[in-house]
């Protein structure tokens, strides 16, 4: 039973994780994926920046991660955290991942933002005196103490992009490994309509130049043929 939850984790994660229009979430009510409604005004969708906010003002939490699948015996429901992300490929986007950091939940929440066909729902406001749910926090945040300076009604600030963290003190979380790519596969990634492109490092192994100014994959160089033409000036003729 274990490796087939393990199976399944994997498989929601790559679903949660590549998924191109909707946020994913586990519910164990079900025991499967759902959608999360994506909350909205009678106008428009909250910005990611505003979610906190919203949360607190109306009856709505954020998406559950993959912990009830993961620990059986845990709590029905684990809100992901949603903040902003203040350093790497990321720096300044809004992401949801695991808040306890216990499992591979990780959504893309500002690139499905705008995204046709995203499932909406206006939530109806809170009670006054209600009591609002403890807010998910990352820690990641915790990490640079914005949990405790913001305080739980305050956006992120998009100038925490700019803090210089040292690279090996801000953990990964939640976010997906890469294996070694193939030329094919790099190639592929240039033009993808999904997450496009490579890293400096995979272009500079995937492409080369030849000294007569040609660019061309690592792979062909070996069938290239020089259009130089070479002179032999030690010949008499």
């Amino acid at each position: 039973m274990a490796t087939v939850t393990a199976v399944r984790l994997l498989v929601y994660t790559e679903r949660v994780q590549n998924s191109e229009n909707t946020v994913l979430q586990y519910s164990r009510s079900v025991d499967r994926l759902r959608k999360w409604e994506w909350p909205s005004s009678t106008s428009a969708r909250i910005h990611p920046s505003e979610l906190r906010n919203h949360r607190m003002s109306h009856q709505m939490l954020g998406p559950c991660c993959l912990c009830p699948l993961a620990y059986p015996n845990g709590p029905d429901f684990v809100e992901a955290a949603i903040y902003m992300v203040p350093k790497g490929s990321l720096s300044g986007q809004y992401v949801a991942s695991c808040a306890r950091g216990k499992c591979d939940y990780f959504v893309f929440m500002e690139r499905l933002y705008n995204k046709a066909g995203l499932p909406i729902k206006n939530y109806p406001r809170r009670e006054f005196g209600e009591s609002i749910p403890p807010r998910a926090t990352s820690a990641l945040e915790e990490l640079q103490g914005t949990s405790s300076t913001t305080g739980p009604s305050r956006p992120l600030k998009r100038t925490y992009a700019m803090l210089n963290i040292a690279s090996d003190v801000v953990p990964n979380i939640g976010m997906p490994t890469h294996h070694s790519k193939t030329t094919s596969e790099l190639l592929d990634k240039l033009d993808a309509c999904k997450q496009p492109g490579i890293t400096a490092g995979e272009f500079s192994k995937l492409f080369g130049r030849c000294e007569c100014g040609v660019i061309m994959t690592q792979r062909a160089f070996a069938e290239h043929r020089c259009r130089l033409e070479i002179v032999d000036l030690t010949r008499d003729d």
